[in-house]
């Protein structure tokens, strides 16, 4: 799906039935659009239908349509910003979608931004606020939301998912040592800025580690890391400091377990690993099971109907969610998954 690689299959043929649980568990991982990428890599007596063709080409237009849409916003908001010297920095996204290679196929979700100091970003929303009537709102964790075009945009306290005190004001001190990739994206006449190449993989692990020891984490997500490894490692070289960067913010073992993951379930070729280890270590088949059972952050967790739900049921189903995951982020990241849900369970319940 993402190293153009051959198709491999045990099965000597695949039902339409079949074709149609492979787009809906898609679906519900957010990668209906990069899996339709690698469809032409199925031999012709085994690929789908053309009425299951037909439904999966669909969804990859609306994918590439939502990216559109997306770059369009980004662009326009960023020259909003841009032109009364704001300077906010895009956290994943279309940064990251520009290492695959369809971007367009990508899913698109939210803008997540940051600031490089709290006063730019308090004054980026009053102006935002005052001059563009964006309904800015403060959220548990600390960022703030608000609609730009119709699109979902966030501003972040924070550049790196760490929490963890001193793995927290570690990453401090690597953003400001590394600074930022000033030519990061391009989108049609603006520059975008994005984080520089080994805060962005911090950035990218810890997002993971985050959402797995909460409320869940889907497989766009880990291709997304994938993709960077892949560009990334092309450009650090075999002497990186990536993993001395993992070893400082205190999520080495958890690597481990996120890597193994990537070679085992993902295919991803060990060379594009940053450093070398003993994938043999960790067995990631706790981490396929919380893929699985979450999907896109947890948003397919159950059946049940969100919308309906009252604010503080909300509250008490992301708590469960923390502690349903308890062990498993005791086990790979023990300081940093006690400051995560520490500080988000009592946002929560705020």
């Amino acid at each position: 799906m993402l190293w153009c690689k051959k198709f491999e299959c045990s099965y000597s043929s695949i039902t339409d039935d079949d074709w149609d649980e492979v787009l809906s568990l898609a679906i519900k991982q957010t990668v209906a659009g990069i899996a339709f990428n690698a469809l032409d890599k199925v031999p012709k007596d085994m690929q789908p239908s053309k009425q299951v063709l037909l439904k999966w080409s669909v969804l990859a237009t609306r994918v590439t349509m939502q990216n559109k849409k997306m770059n369009d916003t980004l662009c326009d908001l960023f020259s909003v910003l841009q032109s009364k010297n704001f300077q906010p920095i895009l956290q994943k996204g279309q940064g990251i979608a520009q290492k695959y290679p369809l971007p367009e196929l990508r899913e698109c979700g939210d803008i997540d931004l940051y600031f490089r100091s709290e006063d730019e970003r308090d004054k980026a929303e009053k102006y935002l606020t005052q001059f563009h009537d964006c309904n800015i709102s403060k959220m548990p964790d600390g960022s703030s939301h608000y609609k730009w075009k119709g699109i979902d945009v966030e501003h972040h306290a924070q550049l790196v998912d760490l929490h963890y005190s001193k793995a927290q004001k570690y990453a401090h001190q690597l953003v400001e040592a590394k600074g930022f990739d000033g030519t990061g994206l391009v989108v049609g006449d603006v520059t975008i800025m994005c984080p520089q190449v080994e805060v962005n993989l911090l950035l990218l692990n810890t997002h993971i580690l985050k959402h797995a020891i909460g409320v869940g984490i889907g497989l766009r997500q880990l291709c997304d890391i994938a993709m960077a490894y892949k560009e990334y490692t092309s450009h650090i070289g075999p002497d990186n400091d990536i993993k001395e960067i993992y070893t400082n913010a205190g999520i080495r073992k958890w690597s481990a377990l996120l890597h193994s993951f990537l070679v085992t379930y993902l295919g991803m070729p060990e060379e594009y690993l940053p450093y070398k280890e003993d994938l043999s270590s960790q067995s990631p088949s706790e981490l396929l099971e919380i893929v699985r059972r979450g999907g896109n952050f947890g948003h397919y967790r159950n059946t049940r109907n969100k919308q309906n739900e009252s604010v503080w049921r909300r509250k008490i189903n992301t708590a469960l969610s923390f502690v349903q995951n308890v062990r498993f982020a005791l086990e790979y990241a023990p300081r940093e998954s006690f400051s995560i849900m520490k500080k988000l369970v009592i946002g929560q319940m705020s």
